[in-house]
């Protein structure tokens, strides 16, 4: 993914970049992932999505996000790990940061976390030297932090303009959400699901059940399968959401 795409996909969710959004659906546990193996070269990068981390850590399934930490490679990893704990000092209650950093792991050779240190001597002592402890628990050198608060819209107009994270606003970044997302864009089976989303069969049918009795999920049979499927007023719902008051019928 390139720099410019990573930028567009930040832009689509909420941060201040000086690109135009994508309007691509997006992946936000992926383009964190993404953005850990791109960051070294972009300072700016790296403090917008740890501020953006800080503000709208509910939007993140931990354990989703989890899985993919553990695919990245040794820098990426350790930036990933960096990243977090900047969040954490920020939201330091936060749930999803802990469970997530430990899937991260720290460098046993100490770097710079920018590429830009390593090109210009007295910058590279001066990270080296005064590295925060937070920079130094995973091995990189870097001595200060500079969070972009301002850079980061409210969730209000995430919702507004980026549909694929409406469901995880209204039920939180959990394993229902997940499987209301993916029956939304199409039908699935339990046992589908479970193998989709990476849970255990016995977690997903408890919360595709709860979401059935509250109206958001049905099932249909199709032959010897009981395949889930989002009613037609519920789908409208959510592609007008935040406008439209939830249709009765769910409450």
């Amino acid at each position: 993914m390139s720099m410019l795409d990573i930028r567009a996909r930040w832009t689509r969710v909420g941060a201040m970049f000086a690109t135009r959004a994508s309007t691509q659906r997006l992946d936000i546990e992926d383009l964190l992932v993404q953005t850990a193996v791109s960051a070294p070269s972009d300072y700016r990068l790296f403090m917008v999505a740890a501020s953006w981390l800080a503000v709208h850590h509910n939007l993140i399934n931990a354990r989703r996000f989890g899985r993919k930490l553990e695919e990245l490679d040794d820098v990426p990893s350790a930036v990933a790990g960096a990243m977090l704990a900047i969040a954490l000092e920020a939201t330091p209650t936060s749930t999803q940061f802990r469970s997530a950093m430990r899937h991260c792991r720290p460098l046993n050779t100490p770097r710079p976390l920018f590429d830009t240190m390593a090109q210009h001597v007295v910058l590279l002592n001066k990270a080296k030297e005064d590295a925060l402890p937070l920079f130094l628990r995973w091995g990189l050198w870097q001595d200060e932090v500079s969070l972009k608060m301002n850079a980061i819209r409210p969730v209000s107009w995430i919702v507004a303009n980026c549909p694929e994270l409406r469901i995880r606003a209204l039920f939180g970044a959990n394993l229902e959400a997940e499987i209301l997302d993916t029956v939304l864009q199409h039908g699935a089976t339990a046992a589908e699901l479970a193998r989709v989303l990476g849970a255990t069969y016995a977690a997903v049918h408890d919360a595709a059940s709860r979401l059935v009795g509250r109206g958001f999920v049905k099932r249909t049979r199709a032959g010897r399968r009981q395949v889930l499927s989002v009613p037609d007023e519920i789908a409208e719902w959510l592609a007008r959401f935040p406008t439209t008051p939830l249709p009765t019928k769910a409450a």
